[in-house]
């Protein structure tokens, strides 16, 4: 189902050796999402090195 929202981009930023913290962010954004987004016509776009980088 379609609704208007914003996007607020959530940076996701650590140590190198912190990869599994990282991924339990983005799981926590993910489930925020499923929760509250359509009725808070908010979404969080969880934004890190590993996504949104480039070589």
């Amino acid at each position: 189902m379609a609704f208007t929202a914003s996007v607020v981009r959530v940076l996701i930023g650590s140590q190198g050796d912190l990869a599994e913290e990282r991924e339990a962010a983005a799981l926590a954004i993910a489930d925020w999402n499923a929760q509250h987004a359509a009725a808070e016509n908010v979404v969080l776009m969880p934004v890190t090195w590993e996504t949104h980088a480039r070589p």
